[in-house]
C-alpha cells in the first residue's frame, strides 16, 4: 500500500501574544463616501463628496468631521497604503486616479490615522484603502445599503422642503467662505 504524501510543514505560528511583531498605529476616524473626481493638479487629486455612506469615530479628541472634499497627494497616498499593506504594489492609488475621467463618481474610503512608526505627536494622514469607479446602479445599491433616506420638511430657517439626504451621514455644510481642506 502506498503511503500518502507528507503534508507541508506549517509556518511557525506565534504561541504567545508577546511573539507577535508589534507596530503602533492608531485610527482616529473612518470615512466612506460617494465622491466625484474633479481632477488632478501638481500631483494632488481633488474629490468632492456627493454622499457620505459611513462615518465612524474612534478617537473623539482627534477625529476629523465628515469632509466636503478630500485633497489627496498621490505620492503620499501611495506610500501610506504601502505602509499598511504588504500586498499592494507601489503606485496603487496613483494608477486608479490616472484611469479616472474628470467628474467620475467613485466609492472612496479613507481612514484618518497615525501610521506605524510615527510617534503619537507626529500627526496623522489619510490612508485610502478603497478607491473605485461606480456606475449609477452601483451607487444606488451602496446608498440603499448604507443610508437611511429622510425627507426634511421646510422650517422657518428653510421655508422650502429640502431634498432627501443620507442621514446620519450627510456631508456637513461647506464652511463659510467655501474651501474644504485636505
Amino acid at each position: 500500500m502506498e503511503r500518502p504524501p507528507t503534508p507541508p510543514t506549517p509556518k511557525r505560528v506565534p504561541q504567545h501574544v508577546d511573539d507577535v511583531p508589534r507596530q503602533q498605529a492608531q485610527v482616529y476616524s473612518a470615512h466612506a463616501a460617494i465622491a466625484i473626481y474633479r481632477g488632478t493638479s501638481n500631483g494632488v487629486a481633488r474629490f468632492e463628496t456627493a454622499n457620505y455612506l459611513r462615518y465612524a469615530v474612534a478617537d473623539t479628541d482627534r477625529a476629523v468631521e465628515p469632509r466636503h472634499e478630500l485633497l489627496l497627494n498621490l505620492g503620499d497616498a501611495d506610500a501610506h497604503v504601502a505602509a499598511i499593506s504588504e500586498e499592494v504594489e507601489g503606485g496603487a492609488i496613483s494608477r486608479v486616479v490616472a484611469a479616472l475621467p474628470p467628474n467620475q463618481r467613485v466609492e472612496l474610503e479613507f481612514l484618518q490615522m497615525r501610521l506605524p512608526g510615527l510617534a503619537p505627536d507626529e500627526g496623522w494622514v489619510f490612508v485610502v484603502p478603497k478607491l473605485a469607479p461606480v456606475t449609477a446602479a452601483e451607487e444606488r445599491a451602496l446608498v440603499a445599503r448604507w443610508c437611511r433616506q429622510l425627507k426634511v420638511q421646510g422650517s422657518f430657517l428653510a421655508p422650502h422642503p429640502l431634498p432627501a439626504f443620507c442621514q446620519p451621514c450627510a456631508p456637513p455644510p461647506p464652511p463659510p467662505g467655501g474651501g474644504g481642506g485636505s
